[in-house]
């Protein structure tokens, strides 16, 4: 039961990353987005640094649910929901299910001539982890070490 239960917690994790990723990563939905916050789709600049904000903040979500939620299984589930956010965005427009999304993702952002598609691929791959990496390796404070603990 404690397999089944991680799958799920896998799946719903996935989801929630590529939905909250959705909107950066797809251009018109940003361009609609970006009119609504006042910013011209002209100045590319401001347009890319707000989508790898949104990607980042957003990998922040399914690190802190595994970091929390799974903490012996979490590195294996973070590397799961990337991988499914991977494919589903690979398979964006067409059936999800399709096991060629790893291939279109690979092909649209990595290996076309494009640097703003290498950078968003880049920080939709690499934002959960290192948010992970940050909540496991950086430990709080100690209450015995503080200087003004009562004892």
């Amino acid at each position: 039961m404690r397999y089944m239960a991680f799958v799920l917690f896998c799946v719903c994790l996935t989801g929630c990353y590529y939905l909250l990723t959705l909107a950066s990563l797809e251009y018109t939905t940003a361009d609609e987005i970006a009119a609504l916050l006042n910013i011209s789709a002209s100045d590319d600049d401001a347009q890319l640094a707000k989508n790898v904000l949104i990607i980042t903040l957003a990998g922040l979500i399914p690190a802190f649910l595994a970091h929390i939620y799974e903490p012996r299984g979490k590195w294996l589930c973070v590397l799961i929901a990337v991988a499914g956010t991977v494919f589903l965005h690979g398979n964006t427009g067409i059936q999800f299910w399709d096991p060629v999304g790893f291939e279109r993702f690979m092909n649209s952002y990595f290996y076309a001539d494009n640097p703003t598609g290498i950078t968003l691929g880049t920080t939709l791959i690499l934002s959960p982890i290192i948010w992970l990496s940050l909540l496991t390796f950086v430990k709080p404070a100690r209450r015995d070490k503080m200087w003004m603990h009562p004892d």
